[in-house]
């Protein structure tokens, strides 16, 4: 399943593999200084995988879905460009635990 997420300005995109359990949420970032990324329930998948993208180059992330809040549907994040490459800086909630793969 593929869903598109507007009005948002930047194009997101939804995938989920029933098999494994895990959620893959796709977000595109150009000149954004918060993006969110939506993910519905946590209690629908096991892993969240985000994988964002910035000037062509994508860099994909993990978190285990029981570190995601039950009464939330999305987590934020900070990009920024340093000497040329993304840098991604979690909102607190959930720094500790997203790692990059």
């Amino acid at each position: 399943m593929v869903v598109s997420l507007l009005p948002f300005p930047i194009l997101t995109k939804l995938l989920i593999n029933m098999e494994s359990q895990i959620k893959t949420v796709n977000r595109n970032i150009a000149k954004s200084e918060k993006c969110r990324c939506k993910y519905g329930k946590p209690i629908r998948f096991n892993i969240l995988q985000l994988n964002i993208t910035y000037n062509g180059e994508t860099s994909s992330y993990q978190i285990e879905a029981k570190h995601l809040s039950p009464d939330k549907d999305s987590i934020y994040f900070y990009p920024s460009i340093k000497n040329g490459q993304l840098e991604i800086q979690w909102n607190e909630e959930v720094a500790d635990y997203i790692h990059k793969i």
